[in-house]
């Protein structure tokens, strides 16, 4: 009983997820044409940045 409830549900969940996969922004060039979308993607830049320098950190090799 609880695991056709449960799969019920996932497939409710499923059914109302998929019109909004339709409307997302295609993978590509960031956007450009607005205000404020160079000091957004110069942020994000920074972040990543930020991210990628101490991603390693505290990480020792035995070998």
């Amino acid at each position: 009983m609880k695991t056709r409830t449960i799969r019920r549900i996932l497939i409710v969940a499923v059914f109302c997820m998929l019109p909004f996969a339709g409307i997302a922004q295609p993978y590509g060039v960031p956007d450009a044409g607005e205000p404020g979308d160079a000091m957004i993607q110069a942020f994000l830049g920074r972040e990543a940045a930020g991210i990628d320098g101490k991603f390693q950190n505290g990480i020792k090799s035995e070998f």
